[in-house]
This record gives C-alpha cells, sequence and structure tokens, in this order.
C-alpha cells in the first residue's frame, strides 16, 4: 500500500472516562464496607422491637432467649398456677368457639387429642415466669383500677401478697448419682418389701404406692422465711467475710448456719417433709452476693440501710480482682465488634456438681435488683436444641424471703439470669 495513502490522526485520550470508572469503583467499595458495617450493627439492634410484656419490671431480653408465659396469662388461662394439660374443646367445635373462648395467644399452647378427640390446653408449654412479691402487688392494683371485667380484676388478687406453688413433674435420674435415691433410702428403711439397688427399679416397683414420694418437684413458696430471719443471715455473711472468707464459696461446715438459724432450718425440714421428703440435714451452704457486670443505668431501689448490709458481705478484695478481670476481658470488644463478656446462664443440675446435692433450696436474702432471676428448664424434648429458644420451664424472680426449692437431678437443670442492676443476694442450701 502507498504511503501516501495512509492519514495519522492524534486522538486525545479519553481520560474523564477513567477517572469516572474509578470513582464509581471507589463508591461501590464504600457501599460494600458500609453495608458489611450495618450488617454487624443490625446483629445488636433490635429494629422491631421486644414483644411487649404483661408485667413491670421484667427484662425484656429473656424474650430473645426463651418463649415466656406471662403469669397473668398463665393464670387467666389455667385457672391457676399448674402446669399439667387442660381439656379444652370437643372436635366438632369451630375455630370461631375456639378464638372466643381460648384467644390467639392460648392457640399456641392448644394441642389435638386424638384419642380423646378434643383439644387440651397445653399449661406446660412455655416458661411460666413468676414475678416478685413486689409485682404481683403491683400488678393486683393495676388491674382492680383498670380493669371492669370481673374475671380480670380478681385475676391477681390471690397472689397479690405472694405466691405458694409446687409443681411435681417425673424424675430423670442419672445412675451414677446414688444421692438421688435420698427418697429410696428413706422408703426402705420403713418399708421392709423394697429391696432395689437403683432409682428406677424402685420406681418401676412401687410406681402405684409411691408414686408421689418419688416423683420430682421444684416449688416457690413466699411468706415462709421472716425479715428477722433475713437479717440474721445477711449478718452471718458479713461475720464470714470478717473472718477471711468471701461470697462466693461453698461451705461445708453447715453447723455454722444451724446455729445462727435454728429456727429458719426447722421450717425448711417442714416445708420438705409436705413434699414427701423427711430426715434430711443441710449438707453444704452458701451465702452468695452477686452484682451486674455492666451497669444498665437508672437509680437502684435498694434502702439504703439494707445496701449498706450487703456490701459489708462482700469480699472486697475478690470483687476488686473479679472487676478486674473483666475489664481486661471486655478491653478487646470495644475496638473489634467482638461481644462483649457478660454473666453466663450455664444450665446444670445440682447433683452434676456434687453428688451429695440431692436437694436444693434458695433464700432471697434482698430485693429491688434488676436481673439476676432463677431459670428451671424442663427436661423436655422441645429443649433439646440449643440453637433454638427454651420452650419449656419456670422463670422466678427474687424476693426478700422468697423460698425455692427443687430436687437436684436433671430433671431441674438450671441457672441464674444476667444481673442488670442492683444487689442479688441469696442464700443456698444443699
Amino acid at each position: 500500500v502507498p504511503e501516501h495513502e495512509f492519514e495519522f490522526i492524534r486522538v486525545t485520550p479519553r481520560v474523564d472516562e477513567r477517572q469516572n470508572l474509578t470513582a464509581r469503583r471507589i463508591i461501590i467499595a464504600i457501599f460494600c464496607v458500609i453495608a458489611a458495617f450495618m450488617c454487624i450493627l443490625i446483629q445488636t439492634i433490635n429494629l422491631f422491637g421486644v414483644v411487649k410484656s404483661r408485667e413491670p419490671d421484667f427484662d425484656q431480653l429473656i424474650h430473645e432467649l426463651m418463649e415466656v408465659q406471662p403469669f397473668g396469662s398463665h393464670v387467666e388461662e389455667c385457672k391457676n398456677l399448674h402446669r399439667q394439660n387442660m381439656v379444652g374443646l370437643n372436635s366438632t367445635d369451630n375455630g370461631g368457639l375456639f378464638g372466643s373462648l381460648f384467644g390467639s395467644h392460648s392457640q399456641m399452647r392448644m394441642k389435638y387429642n386424638k384419642m380423646e378427640k378434643q383439644y387440651e390446653l397445653d399449661c406446660a408449654e412455655g416458661v411460666l415466669h413468676v414475678p416478685s412479691k413486689g409485682t404481683l402487688a403491683k400488678l393486683d392494683r393495676e388491674a382492680m383500677e383498670s380493669t371492669k371485667e370481673e374475671s380480670l380484676r380478681h385475676l391477681y388478687a390471690p397472689y397479690k401478697n405472694g405466691v405458694n406453688a409446687s409443681w411435681f413433674h417425673e424424675c430423670a435420674w442419672a445412675e451414677r448419682h446414688t444421692s438421688n435415691c435420698v427418697l429410696r433410702r428413706h422408703v426402705q428403711a420403713t418399708d421392709d418389701s423394697i429391696s432395689s439397688e437403683t432409682c428406677s427399679a424402685v420406681d418401676e416397683s412401687m410406681a402405684e404406692k409411691l408414686s408421689s414420694r418419688l416423683s420430682c418437684f421444684r416449688g416457690v413458696h413466699d411468706g415462709i422465711v421472716t425479715d428477722g430471719e433475713v437479717e440474721d443471715v445477711v449478718k452471718l455473711a458479713g461475720d464470714l467475710v470478717k473472718g477471711g472468707r468471701d461470697h462466693i464459696t461453698i461451705h461445708n461446715d453447715t453447723e455454722t448456719l444451724i446455729n445462727r438459724v435454728p429456727g429458719l432450718i426447722h421450717k425448711l425440714e417442714d416445708l420438705y417433709a409436705s413434699y414427701g421428703v423427711v430426715d434430711i440435714k443441710p449438707v453444704a451452704f452458701q451465702i452468695n452476693i452477686a452484682l451486674p457486670i455492666v451497669h444498665s443505668g437508672g437509680t437502684s431501689k435498694q434502702p439504703a440501710n439494707e445496701t449498706k448490709k450487703l456490701i459489708a458481705a462482700i469480699n472486697e478484695t475478690l470483687y476488686k480482682e473479679w472487676a478486674s478481670q473483666i475489664k481486661s476481658m471486655n478491653i478487646l470488644p470495644m475496638f473489634n465488634l467482638q461481644r462483649p463478656f457478660r454473666d453466663s446462664c450455664v444450665l446444670l443440675s445440682d447433683l452434676e456438681a456434687n453428688s451429695q446435692f440431692a436437694f436444693h433450696t434458695s433464700i432471697f436474702l434482698s430485693e429491688g435488683f434488676y436481673g439476676g432471676a432463677v431459670l428451671y428448664v424442663d427436661n423436655h424434648e422441645s429443649n433439646t436444641n440449643p440453637a433454638k429458644k427454651v420452650q419449656r420451664g419456670t422463670l422466678v424472680d427474687g424476693s426478700r424471703g422468697r423460698v425455692i426449692v427443687s430436687s437436684g437431678g436433671e430433671d431441674n437443670l438450671r441457672c441464674r439470669t444476667p444481673m442488670r442492676q442492683g444487689i442479688r443476694a441469696v442464700l443456698n442450701i444443699w
């Protein structure tokens, strides 16, 4: 091709478009970073709001961990605090009557019994929340003032001074825990016809005769322990700390406790006798004082004189070491978006901790604190998946003088929910 037929044309470089392309890439990268950050943030922010409880002074975050059954709803539906099935409606009834009688919330607890051809209201479904004495009194006042319906006005009246409830259930015995057969040993001593080596064998051979004696239990009782007895235990806790002990250790010298509060021990023996448990003595005790790791804000509801006595029952050296450890553990989460350390709620049975801890008693020595409820989880198949919420159990808030008793087997796995505010003081006896 002849050279003169070529024409060289200088083309100006398209710099602007290249710059625009780079700018778009930067914007997209920034958007992706912001989106990733928002995804992390959304995990800790409740955009849709927590399910509202019908009860005041309740830790709403508990709804994220378990299917809470409010106290008022349970009493309204089940007529009292029992947790057995109630026969509902015949299968010929339609949804209109079903809904009008039991409401939308109860429909979640309704199950159809094919054998009986009836609906049953499963009162064991959900985690029954038992509020503190002060909250129950407040609910009773509000119900009397706000509602015109007679049945609802007196809904809380039987509980305005506290709760006295017992729940019996099938035992979950582990053969390695021989002391879980305390009832068996007592029955053997009074009935020569029983000669069995294991709890399960006794349960099978004497099921009809001893079904109530061999059943396991948990219960909540108000009005048993007096303020004077609570004061004596708090003073004992202060004396133990002055003597070099702390507010966490479990003590085996139970004579110290028995000599200081003999009347309280006799009351507990009578209480256990009502459950069919007799001739038992304390083997260990602990006066546990718990404070929140992270303060939730607000003003403490505890009286100043009570707070002063509770502080005297805390081993200051041990508390400072604990606070320092928590602070060091939470330094990194402040910068790397990790979840900070909080109170752990590790479900354990008492017999897993010690083979002698066949029965457990908790007596609350303080009130006005926030959080620190006692959670019992039922031995039920619905609770076996750790990735899901707790479906069945009992959640009990603390009140000064309130007593919680339970058998120590694996049917009563329990833990303490995180403390939010105030000082939680509890006398634990095994």
